[in-house]
Order: C-alpha cells, then sequence, then structure tokens
C-alpha cells in the first residue's frame, strides 16, 4: 500500500473538486514550492502569445518513473503538468523545442527532504553520464533548463 504525503492527499481531495472544471482551467501538482514562477511564465506566454515547446530529458535509472517524496506520483506526471501550466507543450523530441529540460535523479530513483542530514553530494557514475549528457546538449546549442531532484 502507498504511503501518501499530507500534500498529496490535499491534491487528491481537491483534484476531486474540481474535476468538472477539466484541464484548460484546473491543473494540480503536489510540492510545487515553486509557483509563482510558474504563473509568472504563464503570464508572460499569454501576452506574448507564445506556446513553448519543451523537450524533457531524464538521467540514467528510474528517471522519469522517480516518484518525490512529497508527491507519490512519477516526476514525470508533475513535470508535464507544470509545463501546460506555464502555457507550455511537451514534445517527444528536441527538433523544434524552444526548451530541453534535463532532469537529474537517483539512478534507483530514491529522494528525500532538501534538509535531510544525509542529503550530501557525492560524485558518482550516474551524476557524471548526466552532466555529459548536459554537456553534449549546450555544445549542441539547445536551449536547456535543469532540474535536480537527486535530493539524498
Amino acid at each position: 500500500m502507498l504511503k501518501y504525503s499530507q500534500t498529496n492527499k490535499e491534491r487528491r481531495a481537491l483534484d476531486n473538486y474540481g474535476s468538472d472544471l477539466g484541464e484548460l482551467k484546473y491543473q494540480s501538482v503536489a510540492g510545487i514550492d515553486e509557483i509563482g514562477y510558474v504563473l509568472l511564465t504563464r503570464a508572460v506566454n499569454n501576452l506574448q502569445g507564445d506556446i513553448p515547446f519543451v523537450s524533457v530529458h531524464y538521467a540514467k535509472g528510474t528517471g522519469e518513473n522517480t516518484i518525490p517524496a512529497y508527491s507519490n506520483e512519477p516526476i514525470k506526471n508533475s513535470i508535464a503538468t507544470h509545463i501546460k501550466m506555464a502555457g507550455g507543450m511537451k514534445v517527444n523530441s528536441d527538433k523544434g523545442a524552444d526548451l530541453v529540460f534535463m532532469v537529474n535523479t537517483n539512478f534507483d530513483g530514491t529522494t528525500g527532504a532538501a534538509n535531510d542530514l544525509n542529503n550530501v553530494y557525492i560524485p558518482n557514475e550516474n551524476i557524471i553520464d548526466f552532466v555529459n549528457m548536459v554537456d553534449e546538449a549546450v555544445q549542441a546549442n539547445k536551449k536547456v533548463g535543469i532540474g535536480d531532484l537527486r535530493i539524498w
């Protein structure tokens, strides 16, 4: 049985309450500390009439199926919703993408709290592979954003 976080429990209740609004009027994600940035980005995109295309890549291992401790759902779902909330569209190819978003996750999918004393930087093969993946995209002149979910 999955052990849901309080944030996720509240989100599920809100999702149920707003279920008949449709995804153009209602979206939610657990653990969205950066909501101000997402909404500001949405406002700028709307004002400029832009719909940014975003390609997403994950570190080797569990990658997109990593379930953050605060969320209880795969990170790929949260990221897809964040892109939608910002007024963007997730695409499956870097070709034509306005942004290549690269997400660093632990190989085995483990996460923890950001303030946990065990949350220390330990270089390993997966981090080196991720840095090389980012470097390759930058060398190809792609616009790259990085998200680090490698907590713990």
